[in-house]
C-alpha cells in the first residue's frame, strides 16, 4: 500500500482509520503456519492496493473534475434565489426574522463595544498593541505546563463550583452527573463541547484550552448547555420538543427548526451570569469573558459578509484574526463552517441579546416584584422555541405580574413592536391551533 500513499492525506487515512485494524492482521499472521501467514499477506497487500487506488481515484475526481465545477464565490447569495434562501437560513436558526443587514450593523456595534472593554483592560497592564497580540502575551506570561490532569482539575473545579452556586439564581431541581472526558484532536476547532451529560474537552490545544476556561466552562456545562438539559427534563415535554432534530440541514426551511438562538443563546448567556455569581474576579478574569463575547460578534460579520455581501474566505480570515490569536488554520476551519452552514454562527450573539433584552424589559417593569429565578424558569421551562415566541411568553408573563411601568421602547434587538401593540400572545396561539387542529378532524371524520 505504501507505493500508493503519495500525500499527507492518504496517510493521515491510513494512521488514523486502519491502524486498530492491521494491528489484529498482524496478530493473526504471527500465530499461523508459514503456509497461512503467506496467505493472509497476499491478501492484505491486495486488499490495501485496492483501497489505496479507489482512494487516489477519489483524489483526482476531486481535483480535476469535483472542485472545477463548483461555484466561484463560497457565499449562498451568489447561486440562483441565495438571498431568499439566506434569509430562510436565518429565520430557521433565529426564530425570528432579522435581515443580514440588521445582523451585520449589529455584528460591528458589538465588536466596536467589547474592543472598547478590552482596552480599557489592556491599559491597565500598560499594553498598547493588538488584541490579538495582547492575548498572546497574556498566554506566555501566565503559561501552565499542558498536563491531562492539571487541565482536568482547572476545569473540574470551576465547574464544581459553578453547580452549587446555581440555586442563587436559579429554582432547584435534580441534577444529572456530568462527566468530563479529555481528548486531543487537531482537526476538530472547538476547544470543548457538550453532549449528553459529557463535556468533552480538547487538550490538543494546551495553554489556549486555558486561557478561557471560565466562559467555556459556563457555556457547556453550568449554568449553560448541561444545566439547559437537566431543567428540560424535568418539564415532561413530547419527545420531538426535547430533542430537535439535527439533521438535514441542507433542507431549510423544509424541516423542523432546532432553534439554535434559543439554545446557544442561552450558553452565551450563562457565560454572562458569571458576573452575577461572582466568578470573574479579576481583569483578566473580564477578558477571558470578553475575548470569547466578542469570538460570537465576529460571527455576526462574518457569517453575514460570506453569504449576503460577497466576502472572499480571505477577508473573513483577516476579520477573525484581529480578535483571537488562534492560528491561521485553525480560523480557517472555522470559516468553513460558517461557509458550509450558512447562518447558524449568527445564532449564538442574537439568542444571547434577545434574553438580556427580555430580562432588562421585566426587571423594568416589574420593579421589585421581578425575581431572577422566576424569570430565568420562564426561558427554560418550555425547550427550545423561535424567540419570537420566547419574547411572547416574557411579555405574558410579566402582564401576570401586573406591570407597574411602561416598555422600554427601544429594544436592544427587536425589529418588531410587542405584543401589546398587536400581535398575538403565545397562549393565543396556542388556542388557535388547538382549534384548527379540531376543524381539520372533524373535515377528516366527514369525508
Amino acid at each position: 500500500m505504501e507505493r500508493h500513499l503519495q500525500n499527507g492525506t492518504l496517510e493521515s487515512i491510513w494512521s488514523d482509520v486502519f491502524l486498530v485494524y492491521q494491528h489484529q492482521n498482524r496478530k493473526s499472521v504471527n500465530g499461523s503456519s508459514q503456509h497461512s501467514q503467506s496467505n493472509l499477506l497476499k491478501a492484505w497487500n491486495l486488499s490495501t492496493d485496492k483501497l489505496a487506488e479507489s482512494l487516489m481515484n477519489l483524489q483526482t475526481f476531486i481535483s480535476t473534475e469535483y472542485f472545477p465545477a463548483t461555484r466561484p464565490n463560497i457565499g449562498v447569495h451568489s447561486m440562483p434565489g441565495g438571498q431568499e434562501y439566506y434569509q430562510a437560513c436565518l429565520d430557521y436558526h433565529l426564530g425570528t426574522h432579522l435581515t443580514p443587514s440588521q445582523i451585520h450593523s449589529l455584528g460591528y456595534r458589538e465588536v466596536e463595544r467589547l474592543e472598547g472593554l478590552m482596552r480599557k483592560i489592556m491599559i491597565q497592564h500598560r499594553f498598547t498593541g493588538k488584541i490579538s497580540e495582547f492575548l498572546q502575551f497574556w498566554q506566555t506570561k501566565n503559561r501552565q505546563q499542558n498536563k491531562k490532569w492539571n487541565i482536568y482539575q482547572v476545569y473540574r473545579g470551576v465547574i464544581d463550583r459553578a453547580r452549587d452556586s446555581l440555586w442563587r439564581v436559579f429554582h432547584r431541581i435534580p441534577l444529572t452527573p456530568l462527566r468530563i472526558e479529555l481528548f486531543n484532536n487537531s482537526r476538530v476547532p472547538a476547544r470543548g463541547h457538550y453532549t449528553k451529560n459529557v463535556f468533552y474537552l480538547n487538550t490538543f490545544y494546551g495553554n489556549r484550552t486555558n486561557s478561557n476556561v471560565l466562559p467555556l466552562a459556563f457555556h457547556e456545562t453550568y449554568p449553560g448547555h448541561h444545566f439547559q438539559e437537566c431543567y428540560k427534563r424535568q418539564q415532561n415535554l413530547p419527545l420531538y420538543r426535547q430533542y430537535p432534530l439535527y439533521r438535514r440541514r441542507f433542507a431549510i426551511p423544509f424541516t423542523y427548526p432546532t432553534y439554535a438562538a434559543y439554545s446557544e443563546g442561552w450558553a452565551l448567556y450563562a457565560e454572562h451570569l458569571g458576573i452575577e455569581l461572582g466568578f470573574y474576579e479579576t481583569p483578566v478574569d473580564m477578558f477571558q469573558k470578553y475575548m470569547s463575547e466578542i469570538f460570537r460578534a465576529c460571527r455576526l460579520v462574518v457569517d453575514t459578509g460570506i453569504h449576503a455581501f460577497g466576502w472572499t474566505k480571505e477577508r473573513a480570515i483577516k476579520f477573525m484574526k484581529k480578535y483571537t490569536n488562534a492560528p491561521t488554520g485553525e480560523v480557517a476551519r472555522e470559516i468553513d463552517r460558517y461557509i458550509t452552514w450558512p447562518g447558524q454562527a449568527c445564532a449564538y450573539k442574537v439568542g444571547e441579546l434577545k434574553i438580556r433584552e427580555l430580562r432588562q424589559r421585566a426587571e423594568t417593569m416589574l420593579g421589585d416584584k421581578f425575581s431572577v429565578k422566576d424569570f430565568h424558569h420562564q426561558i427554560l421551562k418550555l425547550g427550545p422555541i423561535g424567540l419570537d415566541i420566547l419574547e411572547e411568553i416574557i411579555n405574558d408573563w410579566i402582564a401576570s405580574a401586573t406591570p407597574l411601568v411602561a416598555p422600554n421602547p427601544n429594544p436592544i434587538l427587536s425589529p418588531h413592536t410587542s405584543s401589546a401593540a398587536g400581535q398575538t400572545p403565545a397562549s393565543c396561539l396556542f388556542h388557535i391551533s388547538l382549534f384548527l387542529s379540531l376543524v381539520v378532524h372533524l373535515l377528516c371524520r366527514r369525508l
